[in-house]
């Protein structure tokens, strides 16, 4: 017959899945107990006690005692009670004699000594009295073998650091119930001890290293894990601190550099790590924003060049159209070098950052290069009629002779020099024919 029956179980697992309803943290321990009770309803042999029942529940604290006595009256056992029932009887009716107790408890004292010498004779003749030692190293077995199981899954399976902190600690209480386990002990096995309490080890050399070297290697992960973890939280405070520095104009160049180093930052921690897991997933959106981010300095700092270099060319067309007037070649001159530094600012494209600016320069070079084209206007035009004028006086003193009587020539000169008036009144105050055209105005009308 199962050691456990059906009914027992529903009503254990029952409550086992009440208890860590409310704490997931209790998860790992909620499945270790279950598979626990399911190998005890595949294994055969008489009913489990509450004793044995409740030494598979040692995972999950607070288990009600009063579901334990149910689920041992269920399974048809006697209880807790039962075997020790024996033992404490014996021993209240020894309490009479006071010597006689102190002499037995001393001589299980010393039967459970840690010494071969001394325990394997006392385990054929009377192996209840290393009864004490027996359930001390059942007790660290199931300890370690339940922890070791538990920090498997927190350490190799682990989704976040604090997996990692709450595995290193099960590594650590691990060690410990191992350390519990007499070496010398390896190999014996307590045969009336295991076939009275069905006890589910082996205390064999091989299980005993091979759990150690778990333990040893969970250990090294443990370790590397907390580093690889660490390196993470430098490399993303690294990020943080290179895009806040990147948001200040000045320290572009150094944002970049932060940047860049915390990015191959990433790309180093080791992948089989959580925290290279981790950092992959985070690696593909910090390159991006990197490239990103540098493409967008890179257009910048070539902006700025386009921005400068338009300025120089306004600056030396400001300088060239000092001082006015000036000749047409002046005007000329200035009108290519305020194109220039359009030209310029024309080559900064709509995605650049520095568009905007481009375009607000823009607006007040092609204001000001409208202006000198305006001049450069009136200086041709202003040239051109003092040139006219100046032509058409020399053709009329060629040509005429005011002092000779005869009213058709004296009308035809007149119309002349008003021709030659008019010419010289299209020149434009602000030329370089303006002072020139006045003086000879001047002399012709005197």
């Amino acid at each position: 017959m199962p050691r456990l029956n059906q009914a027992a179980y529903d009503l254990l697992a029952a409550e086992v899945k009440r208890l860590s309803a409310a704490n997931p943290a209790l998860n790992v321990q909620r499945e270790l107990t279950l598979k626990r009770l399911l190998r005890l309803c595949h294994q055969q042999g008489t009913p489990v006690t509450a004793a044995e029942i409740e030494a598979q529940l040692d995972l999950l604290p607070k288990f009600d005692p009063k579901v334990i006595a149910r689920a041992a009256r269920l399974n048809g056992a006697a209880g807790a009670s039962g075997a020790w029932g024996v033992v404490g009887g014996a021993f209240a009716n020894l309490a009479i004699a006071g010597g006689v107790i102190s002499a037995l408890v001393g001589g299980v004292w010393l039967a459970n000594l840690p010494y071969p010498m001394i325990r394997w004779p006392v385990s054929k003749v009377a192996p209840m009295l290393l009864l004490p030692s027996f359930m001390e190293m059942d007790r660290h077995y199931r300890l370690a073998t339940s922890l070791v199981e538990q920090s498997d899954q927190l350490v190799n399976r682990a989704t976040g650091a604090a997996d990692i902190k709450l595995g290193k600690e099960k590594v650590t209480a691990a060690q410990k119930s191992l350390d519990k386990l007499p070496v010398w002990f390896l190999g014996y096995f307590p045969q009336r001890y295991c076939t009275m309490f069905s006890c589910s080890w082996q205390f064999t050399l091989d299980e005993f290293e091979g759990a150690r070297k778990q333990i040893g290697r969970m250990e090294a992960k443990v370790f590397q894990e907390e580093q690889a973890l660490g390196k993470l939280d430098t490399a993303t405070e690294s990020l943080a601190n290179a895009k806040s520095l990147y948001a200040t104009v000045p320290n572009q160049v150094e944002a970049i550099a932060l940047w860049q180093s915390a990015v191959d930052s990433l790309t180093q921690i080791p992948p089989e790590t959580l925290a290279g897991r981790l950092a992959q997933t985070q690696l593909i959106a910090e390159q991006r924003d990197f490239g990103h981010m540098a493409n967008t300095a890179a257009g910048s700092a070539e902006s700025r060049k386009m921005l400068q270099a338009a300025r120089n060319h306004a600056k030396l067309a400001v300088e060239t159209a000092q001082n006015p007037p000036h000749l047409v070649e002046v005007w000329e001159k200035s009108v290519g070098q305020w194109r220039a530094a359009i030209a310029e600012l024309e080559t900064i494209s709509r995605e650049n950052p520095s568009y905007l600016d481009a375009q607000a320069l823009k607006a007040q070079y092609q204001d000001q290069l409208g202006d000198i084209q305006i001049r450069l206007q009136q200086e041709q035009r202003s040239t051109q009629a003092f040139d006219q004028a100046q032509s058409e006086y020399v053709n009329l003193v060629a040509s005429s002779d005011p002092t000779r009587p005869g009213g058709a020539d004296r009308a035809a000169y007149r119309a002349k020099l008003q021709r030659i008036f008019d010419l010289l009144s299209k020149v434009q105050n602000g030329t370089t024919a303006y002072p020139k055209a006045q003086a000879m105005q001047k002399e012709l009308t005197n």
